[in-house]
């Protein structure tokens, strides 16, 4: 017994621990990591009709795509921000302030961004030839490709005069397309809740009424004639909400789609080619944005 009432074990007798075998060795592994997947690449991507500050603009989809890709040039073709919609009910989510931001992020890292309104942010057409925070506005412009071809670059809704008799049937006919909008919002409402995939009720309806149809194809055709006609060799637009690649009038035909129905994109390669890229729609269930995936870069005619 030492001091203190401590018991110390001889210096002969030997402390011995039992620590029981594992049966199942453990593997220890080390982590390689996996290189950083480089985005898709454009000398330029085109995009219209994003409608922000509407509940019909698909913010999310927008941003994934945005923050997935790289450009030289970055061209906004019109209805970027609805103003026309904000004056009367203005909705704008974080998803939209995603969407300005992930913008201002590529000029700022370098992408030359290129805003020309259209007749739902016309206000800003008061400001062309100026410059907002790395962003050029301009009433229209001419890209050249990389195969040195001219495309101009316009919104598109100057030619619904040549569609239309006249500005009560422009009026009548946005209205109709604005109902056409919120009744696919709710169907699509209808069919997330089922379980069932996306479809683009606005645009089945386009393809298949008739006056809807005709109306589509005298405004490409008005389009296709005036490039044709100042000398281009194709034309970048939006305006109308349906995405296509096709040659008329002996040139190449291009519209972008949109953001609220369609999702779609022009993009242009490295060969100079401008083909069009869809974007899937988030999972409207959980949420949550599927990864972007290009699909078959194919003209869309």
């Amino acid at each position: 017994m030492q001091p203190g009432g401590v018991v110390m074990p001889a210096s002969s007798a030997a402390v011995s621990v039992a620590i029981p075998e594992l049966t199942t060795p453990v593997a220890v592994t080390t982590a390689t990591p996996q290189p950083r997947r480089k985005k898709p690449y454009y000398r330029a991507i085109f995009l219209s009709d994003l409608h922000l500050g509407t509940k019909d603009c698909q913010a999310e989809a927008l941003q994934a795509f945005l923050k997935s890709v790289r450009c030289d040039t970055l061209y906004l073709l019109g209805d970027i921000v609805d103003l026309w919609a904000m004056s009367k009910l203005s909705h704008w989510p974080q998803s939209h302030s995603d969407v300005v931001r992930a913008v201002l992020s590529k000029a700022r890292r370098g992408t030359r961004v290129v805003y020309i309104p259209g007749n739902h942010d016309r206000p800003l057409r008061q400001h062309v030839q100026q410059i907002f925070g790395n962003i050029e506005l301009h009433r229209e412009g001419v890209h050249v490709s990389a195969t040195g071809k001219r495309y101009w670059l316009i919104h598109g809704d100057d030619f619904d005069s040549h569609v239309r008799c006249n500005r009560l049937l422009e009026l009548i006919g946005d209205k109709s397309n604005d109902w056409l909008v919120r009744l696919n919002r709710h169907v699509n409402r209808l069919r997330a809740r089922l379980g069932l995939p996306y479809f683009s009720l606005a645009g089945y309806i386009k393809q298949r009424i008739g006056s809807a149809r005709a109306y589509i194809e005298r405004f490409e055709n008005a389009v296709a004639e005036e490039t044709a006609r100042r000398g281009f060799d194709g034309v970048v637009c939006g305006h109308i909400h349906v995405p296509a690649s096709k040659s008329l009038a002996g040139v190449a035909y291009r519209n972008n789609g949109d953001w609220v129905e369609s999702c779609s994109a022009l993009v242009e390669d490295d060969d100079g080619e401008i083909r069009l890229l869809f974007r899937p729609l988030p999972r409207q269930r959980s949420g949550q944005v599927e990864p972007f995936s290009l699909p078959p870069l194919a003209d869309a005619a």
